[in-house]
């Protein structure tokens, strides 16, 4: 997932570590994406957890972080992947691949995909 608009410790508390061995979360976050932080007009918005949260996409609060250590508790350490996929404020996903971290993150998938045959 590439700056989700969703959050992430209400999102992932629910999932199973029974169920889940063999999934991992690759998410993507931007602290400056305008879309997510819901700042489309100049410096005035609504909040990123308000109407449709959008907390993990932006890292709102240090939502990645919280999402990441909540993951850990239930024993799926490794298991959430977080990258910072773009320093820009620009929510567009042809932008998204031209930057260093997404090309890091989507590099780190596919080889930890293919060299431990999940698919």
């Amino acid at each position: 997932m590439n700056a989700p608009g969703m959050p992430g410790v209400t999102t992932f508390n629910t999932i199973s570590p029974a169920l889940n061995t063999r999934h991992y979360f690759y998410v993507g976050y931007n602290e400056k994406d305008r879309v997510q932080r819901k700042r489309l007009i100049g410096p005035f918005g609504i909040k990123p957890y308000k109407n449709n949260s959008t907390t993990l996409g932006c890292n709102y609060k240090n939502e990645v972080g919280k999402t990441t250590d909540s993951v850990k508790t239930r024993a799926m350490d490794g298991h959430f992947l977080p990258f910072r996929t773009s320093t820009r404020t620009v929510h567009d996903y042809f932008c998204y691949r031209q930057q260093e971290g997404f090309k890091k993150a989507f590099h780190e998938y596919v080889k930890k995909s293919y060299s431990a045959g999940i698919h």
